[in-house]
């Protein structure tokens, strides 16, 4: 009677508690053992019968007209939407983040050191390059950023960016080198082609070039691992297996191997052409299939016997120890460092660089 005051739907709506309860309270103090029993059986149909209509199981009291229900507060909902704005990164001051990269320039008192440059900023990873990528006054930290260099009778590692040289051990007299796709390093003198045996140190002979025109003096290694030499006027393709040349062709009746030539990475075969009316050497873009060369224009420095590829770059190596960056579009050289008790006779790079 009590529960169905607030119109729930009879006795099943009441929770188990009060449905005893209510047992309780109505049953007649005559009543004896028998009666109660069965007015227990009765009781314990009901309760089942409410069980299979699914109502009054007491697994949810929750009763929406019940003062004591607790609604979500709306000014809780707001003060979380506060807090979460709260915790939002701090918006930039106009002008201070021209690039886009999220963080302050140093001229707004932020730690970018390149406001113009999104690619450098504070958590940027470190390449090989001449950019302070991470703005911590430094460059190509963590990084082996060195090429191949050498003379004579010495091999070299030059970082051509810091512009540091270390000996890496002695050579057999080779006039160029480059490195294969797996990483080996070939070297040619005027007539023998070697192989440098890593682990030992060791040049071993791998055999004879055979007939050029005038001294070979460049080497390069394409991306498919074409090796190619310089002599005089003409272009030859070199065995790795065996060191016999072919002839490919004449690169130009003006043109003569200054001493080396290289592969960029887009696998583009460029060489430096001396003569003796011209001051500087020319750098010659060469056609590999045929020999055929293009002067693209005069570098104004002499006797760039090394030239080297690496990292989107082109760097030669001169014969009085200058280092040099070379723009092989605009043909320009740009010296970046002078080592003045070196002499460099070619320079070589990797697959990986």
């Amino acid at each position: 009677l009590i529960c169905n005051l607030d119109q729930r739907q009879g006795l099943c709506a009441c929770p188990r508690a009060e449905r005893l309860i209510l047992v309780t309270l109505f049953r007649p103090v005559s009543w004896g053992d028998d009666m109660l029993r069965l007015t227990t059986l009765i009781f314990l149909m009901f309760l089942a019968a409410c069980a299979e209509n699914g109502t009054g199981t007491g697994s949810d009291t929750t009763d929406p007209t019940d003062p004591t229900t607790v609604e979500p507060d709306p000014a809780d909902t707001e003060s979380d939407a506060s807090d979460a704005s709260d915790s939002s990164e701090p918006e930039i001051e106009p002008g201070c983040d021209v690039d886009g990269d999220l963080f302050v320039s140093e001229a707004c008192g932020g730690d970018d050191c390149d406001d113009t440059d999104a690619s450098v900023r504070p958590d940027q990873f470190e390449s090989c390059d001449f950019v302070d990528n991470n703005c911590d006054d430094d460059i190509n930290e963590g990084l082996n950023c060195t090429v191949y260099a050498h003379n004579a009778t010495e091999l070299f590692s030059v970082d051509p960016f810091k512009g540091t040289l270390s000996y890496v051990g002695a050579v057999p007299g080779v006039v160029d080198f480059d490195t294969d796709t797996d990483g080996n390093l070939y070297g040619i003198s005027a007539s023998v082609l070697y192989r440098l045996n890593e682990p030992t140190g060791e040049w071993i002979e791998v055999g004879a070039l055979g007939e050029t025109d005038g001294q070979a003096n460049g080497f390069a290694i394409d991306a498919q691992g074409n090796a190619y030499a310089t002599s005089g006027a003409y272009l030859y393709s070199v065995d790795l297996d065996t060191g016999e040349t072919q002839t490919v062709g004449m690169v130009g009746e003006d043109i003569w191997s200054s001493g080396d030539c290289v592969v960029n990475k887009s696998n583009t075969l460029f060489m430096t052409s001396s003569d003796s009316a011209t001051p500087g050497d020319d750098l010659v873009l060469v056609d590999a299939a045929t020999g055929v060369g293009t002067i693209v224009g005069n570098l104004e420095v002499g006797q760039i016997y090394g030239l080297t590829a690496a990292w989107g770059y082109m760097f030669g190596f001169t014969a009085d120890g200058r280092v040099v960056q070379i723009n092989e579009s605009e043909a320009t050289a740009t010296q970046l460092h002078h080592f003045t008790d070196r002499v460099f006779y070619g320079a070589a790079s990797s697959p990986s660089r």
